[in-house]
């Protein structure tokens, strides 16, 4: 098996300083109230997966070479996907909500790509779970 290599300690430090300024920073807008509650929830998973990501990349939280890390480390691409296909639902409903008439074709506006996104979505998570 090749060896990973992690970055060095001071790095490690820097990159994990600034994502605690980013978070103080986050936390500050979130108190004053210059976040609307929907983009404040999505900066909060964004900034939560953020930080989850530079602890496996930085190797503090590593993935064992065999196990369930293996399965985790293969499959991490499709679970990607699939959280993006999610999020764009999200982001599609807030959004056609907003402009698209209230009729039958806004209803077709709304939920044709949005099925299409779903479908997706659960696609690519039983692709992770390996049930394809």
């Amino acid at each position: 098996m090749p060896s990973v290599r992690h970055p060095s300690k001071p790095v490690k430090l820097i990159v994990f300083g600034i994502a605690l300024l980013i978070g103080l920073g986050l936390s500050y807008c979130d108190v004053r109230g210059l976040l609307s509650p929907g983009v404040g929830t999505l900066v909060s998973f964004g900034y939560i997966t953020l930080v989850g990501g530079l602890l496996v990349i930085t190797g503090v939280v590593p993935l064992p070479q065999r196990g369930l890390g293996a399965l985790i480390g293969a499959r991490l691409a499709l679970f990607a996907k699939s959280g993006a296909c999610l999020l764009a639902c999200f982001i599609w409903t807030v959004l056609v909500v907003h402009f698209a008439p209230d009729n039958a074709v806004g209803a077709t506006i709304l939920l044709g790509p949005l099925a299409i996104m779903f479908v997706g979505f659960l696609w690519f998570l039983a692709r992770g779970f390996g049930l394809f």
